[in-house]
Formats: structure tokens, sequence, C-alpha cells
């Protein structure tokens, strides 16, 4: 499924990055796990975080935890999200149950009442509106309503590939300057940031990290590039195969600059696919857009490795 790798930590991660510093440095507190929380802008972060997690929960009511076959089971709905107390009792926990509702907490968004009925329900189809209101293109938009190619790069990874060293996966559209340090390329379209301690098993920072790194968990993220890539330049499939196979490049870094050895890549595996997406009729469906007919191209990503 192509929807199965956007997914909110990859974007996330990468605020904790375009805060809290680049490879020249200095670093900000927002760039280190065990530190970021002492930068008053990670409170605010992690708010719109949040609210972003709220409006996916109102437009879609039914869907909560979802156990998968896998090599490390989600946690429960019912596991204690310690240390956050109900109360001053011994071993009274908040769980995620328990904090699914916002107002379970005492506080409210300022829509609620653009996204619910009049005794406080969320309502799907209400809440689509106001998402695509707030995000969709511009209602003069739908008066032109084409279909378009719509490349995207999809990406399974390690984030405890160098035992929780952070690292990035960064993506460039034409002729990278080697003058420039990689995060600076104007070519750049995306990219990818691991935001990981360094893991141990005593380690107080992130005891969860090392338990995924433990069962070799890996990770998602999916880089759009419809947009960066012109318009004449993808009217087919095999002229988009072909503007990408000529200009798409990448590289993986580490948080100061240098370079991965590409072969110690192991389980990162890159997939370029390209479908169809086409504005719908008005706002008011489940999405502005409707995508299909997403392929995957055959691409040499190892050749594309700015080596």
């Amino acid at each position: 499924m192509i929807k199965s790798y956007m997914n909110l930590e990859h974007l996330h991660n990468n605020i904790h990055w375009l805060v809290g510093g680049d490879d020249e440095g200095p670093y900000g507190h927002m760039f280190s796990v065990p530190v970021a929380a002492f930068d008053p802008v990670f409170w605010l972060h992690h708010c719109n975080i949040d609210r972003l997690l709220h409006l996916w929960q109102s437009a879609n009511p039914g869907n909560w935890f979802h156990q998968k076959k896998g090599r490390q089971p989600d946690r429960s709905p019912q596991q204690p999200l310690i240390p956050f107390h109900i109360s001053g009792d011994r071993g009274d926990f908040y769980d995620s149950n328990k904090v699914r509702n916002v107002d379970a907490l005492n506080y409210s968004y300022d829509y609620m009442d653009e996204i619910t009925d009049e005794y406080g329900d969320m309502i799907p189809e209400k809440s689509h509106l106001y998402i695509n209101k707030l995000y969709g293109p511009p209602e003069n938009a739908f008066k032109d309503c084409r279909r378009e190619l719509d490349p995207v790069i999809n990406v399974v990874y390690d984030r405890y590939a160098f035992n929780g060293r952070a690292y990035f996966l960064l993506f460039f559209l034409g002729d990278v300057d080697r003058t420039v340090s990689w995060k600076k390329q104007t070519c750049l379209i995306g990219s990818i940031y691991t935001f990981t301690p360094i893991v141990t098993q005593d380690n107080v920072v992130c005891s969860n990290c090392y338990e995924q790194q433990k069962a070799h968990v890996l990770s998602r993220a999916q880089i759009p590039i419809t947009r960066v890539v012109p318009s004449q330049k993808r009217e087919e499939r095999d002229e988009a195969k072909n503007y990408l196979t000529k200009n798409l490049k990448w590289v993986a870094v580490f948080q100061d600059g240098g370079q991965v050895d590409g072969s110690k890549l192991k389980d990162v595996n890159i997939t370029l696919s390209i479908g169809v997406n086409q504005l719908r009729e008005d706002l008011g469906r489940e999405s502005s857009f409707k995508f299909e007919d997403y392929q995957d191209v055959e691409f040499d990503w190892n050749k594309a490795y700015c080596g």
C-alpha cells in the first residue's frame, strides 16, 4: 500500500533536525534525544504533533491500536504510560485508552465546534471538510481537475543500524555541488532523519529504543516528489522514469556531515513508485485527491548513491 509509508514519526524526527542544527554546528538541544525537552520549542513541536494526531483521530474514529504480526508486537493500549500519574496513588498511571479523548485531560482545540455535532461527538465527514479546507488546495484549483503522474520515494530503513548513532538519508534531483555541505544543496528534495540516541542495554535515555534494536524493528518513510519534477517531464510514465534515472541521487550521512559507506546500509530498501493523482470535484470528500494505479519502477539505487 502506497499510503502505509507516510507517518507522523518521520515528520516529527525531521522537525527535530531542522530546529536543532546541521552538520556545521553548533547543535541545539532539539537535535539530541537526551536533551531535546530542555528547548521550549520542544513543547510547541509536540503540542503540534498532538494536534495533528487529533485531526487524524477525528477523521478515523474507528482506528486505534491494531496488533499485527511482526518482529515486535505493538504495546497494549492498557500499558501504563509511566511516569504520568492520574492521582497520587502508587501505580495509578494513565494509559493510552484513558487519554484517547482530549477532554479526559480537560483541554480542547479551538476547532472542535467545526468537527463535532451538538452532542460533542466527532463527525468524520466534518473532520475531512475541515482538514481539506485547512491544508487542501484553493477552491479555484477544482476548476481544472486534471490527472497528474505522481512519483514518490518509499523507504524502509533501520534507525539503529549504527547502534543508534543518528544519520540522515538525503535525496537530490540534479547535480550535487561537492563544495557545499550535503544538507545545504539547492537540489535537495527530501530527507529522513533517524533521531536516535546511542543504544545500550542499560540506556535510561530510551529503553524502547533498546527493545526495538534487539527485535530488529525497521521504520518506514515516504518522500513525495511530484512538485519538484517539472510537469513536462512527467506527462508519461516512461518519460518520468527516464528523467528520474538521470537526475535522482541519494546519500546517507551522519550528524557531523560524514558520509556513510553505502555498503553498510544493509537494511535500507528504497523503491520509486509512480501513480496517478487527481483532484476530486469538491473539498468535502475523504481526501481532496484520489490516488491510484501506483507501480514500482525499476531503479538502480546503488548507481544513484553519491559515493
